[in-house]
């Protein structure tokens, strides 16, 4: 099957074509143009080979997913015939299968069931005990000096040295684990 592509353009189409993507902030879509006196026919009659090709391609599936309707509702001889006083047997199995199926797959009073998939809540907390307890232990002793920044913060004063860094790590290490701590109460 072939596509339909635009026609090449020379130096000075690209050019105006350059220049009224920058006015307009948008290409120009060829397709949207009307068809010129010759090409409209043209064009119409390409696109009825494309549609009937593809409906002569995809005939023999259609026909064989009407046969396969027709057998489940229970027409289940190409003939038709469905008399009781003829000789074929009409049983139900094809019924009970299907009834089976619908049965097994939509149950009348489901119940769902959820698990909660395993994942990282902590991104700087290790998990252990001894590091939580140390930056908890470090932000005790360090807790006048970031009272102090605080206050001066609040009153628009100038901010004296920043804290070092192993108070910006147990800061960091203490909201991790609360921040966890939540996440994993919201989806217990």
């Amino acid at each position: 099957m072939e596509t339909i592509e635009s026609p090449k353009l020379g130096f000075v189409d690209r050019i105006k074509e350059a220049a009224g993507v920058i006015v307009t902030g948008r290409r120009v879509n060829p397709l949207a143009e009307e068809p010129q006196e010759g090409d409209s026919g043209e064009l119409v009659k390409q696109w009825q080979d494309r549609i009937l090709a593809a409906r002569e391609f995809w005939q023999p599936t259609f026909k064989k997913i009407k046969e396969e309707q027709a057998f489940a509702a229970g027409k289940q001889w190409p003939d038709g015939s469905q008399e009781w006083f003829t000789e074929k047997y009409i049983g139900d199995r094809i019924q009970q299968m299907l009834n089976r199926l619908a049965a097994s797959r939509y149950a009348k009073n489901p119940k769902t069931s959820a698990t909660v998939r395993e994942r990282m809540q902590f991104e700087v907390w290790d998990e252990s005990e001894e590091s939580l307890a140390g930056a908890r232990a470090i932000l005790a002793a360090a807790a006048p000096i970031l009272e102090q920044a605080a206050q001066a913060a609040a009153l628009g004063l100038a901010p004296g040295a920043p804290p070092p860094p192993e108070i910006e790590m147990a800061q960091a290490i203490v909201r991790d684990y609360e921040q966890g701590m939540a996440e994993k109460a919201l989806y217990a």
